[in-house]
């Protein structure tokens, strides 16, 4: 082994040893930074790196970045009330076309009856979606009925790494959150809320899936009051589809999507 072979091992050996120290001495978790939840495509560098901003891919890609080159995140957002039905209408849009990914985003709730972990959602502990909060590792996130849900920077990109638009089933407090994001060439999203027929048609559904009790129950309704009056209001979504017939529904929202990207 050459001296200049001896010096570089030497010098590394020093920075991971000076990496440790600093750990050490800080309020880094070492548990959550390196668990199987944490550590999804993140690089080395990227765990020890500070905050990102909101306008900064979990890569290292810069959304400004990105607009000097061919790179273009052009997310379908879309959002409506519990109980309205998008679940169902974009299981069937996205049945029907390849050119469209689902994200995959992290909540705290417990799973469903026939939800999968990594499929449906990511099931996290508030803790570390607490964590993960704090290093900007959403690029939405909001706190609803008592539990938080947020889309991770890498869902979207990965599916754009794959060939095709990224898809975002994600609250009002969410696109309200995106909406605070420049516009730029490089980041142009497009917005459509599914509305019920009434507010009075979305409580029945809720409460046809008998699922929680009274209390929780009333508040989802208050909340998707909140969301309707939100959704409707003029210029906050691109397109509207109201879910009173389920084949319109997925017939008018599949007209939307290709309307709103020339397809």
């Amino acid at each position: 082994m050459n001296a200049n072979s001896c010096l570089r091992r030497s010098t590394m050996s020093l920075k991971l040893l000076l990496a440790l120290v600093i750990l050490q001495s800080s309020n880094f978790d070492m548990t959550r930074a390196f668990s199987p939840l944490t550590l999804v495509r993140k690089s080395f560098a990227q765990i020890f790196q500070p905050s990102l901003s909101i306008a900064t891919l979990h890569d290292g890609v810069n959304l400004d970045q990105a607009s000097a080159s061919t790179t273009t995140l052009d997310p379908l957002v879309v959002c409506g009330p519990s109980g309205v039905g998008k679940g169902t209408i974009i299981g069937r849009f996205l049945s029907e076309t390849n050119a469209f990914g689902f994200s995959v985003s992290h909540t705290t709730r417990d799973p469903r009856p026939g939800e999968i972990n990594g499929i449906h959602y990511h099931f996290t502990s508030k803790p570390l979606m607490e964590s993960l909060l704090g290093q900007d590792y959403f690029l939405e996130s909001a706190e609803v009925h008592g539990n938080i849900y947020g889309t991770s920077w890498q869902a979207l990109y990965d599916v754009q790494k794959a060939g095709k638009k990224c898809l975002l089933d994600i609250d009002v407090q969410g696109v309200q959150r995106l909406k605070t994001i420049p516009p730029r060439e490089s980041w142009k999203p497009r917005y459509i809320f599914i509305a019920p027929p009434s507010p009075e048609v979305l409580e029945s559904r809720l409460r046809g899936r008998a699922t929680e009790n009274e209390e929780s129950l009333q508040r989802r309704i208050r909340n998707a009051r909140d969301e309707i009056e939100y959704g409707l209001e003029a210029g906050n979504f691109d397109a509207i589809v109201y879910n009173d017939n389920l084949e319109k529904a997925v017939e008018d929202f599949r007209i939307a999507v290709h309307k709103l990207y020339e397809m």
